[in-house]
Formats: structure tokens, sequence, C-alpha cells
């Protein structure tokens, strides 16, 4: 709900005490304790996914999404399943899921 993919079914969400927007939200990043990634999807499908979920079109993603992962030092995997990376690897690229949402 904080994050603007399952909406409340009542209440609101404040963050620093002031009603939640899009911008706000948009602030915010979601890191499982678990891995969370789809291990048959590709790094690139993964990342895809969850900015469409946050609402970037398809064609804004397609175009970003090279660069952004070149910036993530991740181009090399993007066409690699999350269940084909070492057992380390899916939890450090976890850590940069957050920021993909609105920033690819």
């Amino acid at each position: 709900m904080i994050m603007d993919i399952v909406p409340p079914d009542s209440g609101r969400v404040l963050i620093d005490g002031k009603e939640a927007d899009g911008p706000a939200r948009d602030r915010i990043g979601y890191l499982p304790e678990e891995r969370g990634l789809y291990k048959k999807m590709t790094l690139k499908e993964v990342i895809t996914y969850l900015a469409e979920l946050k609402g970037c079109p398809r064609a804004e993603i397609n175009r970003r999404i090279g660069p952004w992962l070149e910036r993530m030092d991740l181009k090399e995997y993007e066409t690699k399943k999350v269940e084909e990376l070492s057992k380390g690897w899916p939890r450090s690229s976890s850590s940069s899921r957050p920021s993909s949402t609105n920033r690819i």
C-alpha cells in the first residue's frame, strides 16, 4: 500500500506526516528479507515487470533499461535468469530494484 501497488481498503498513507502522493511514494523502495526475485525470469524481465507495476510505460522502459543496467554495472546479466546467478548475486541485485521502478 505504501508503494501504491495495492490500494488501501480504508485510511490513508502519510509520509513524514503528509499525505503520500506520487513523487513521495516514488522515493520509497522495497527490499524484502527473502530475495523476492522471480527465478525463472531474466534480470531485464524482472526490472521491466517492477517498473510496469509502478506505471512506467513499456516504451519508456525499453528506451531506458539498457543505459540503466550499464550505470548499475549489470548489463552483462540482463539476459540471465535469476536462478542462473550465483547465490550471493540475487541479493545484491535485489538492492538495486527500489531505484529501478521510478528511475529506469
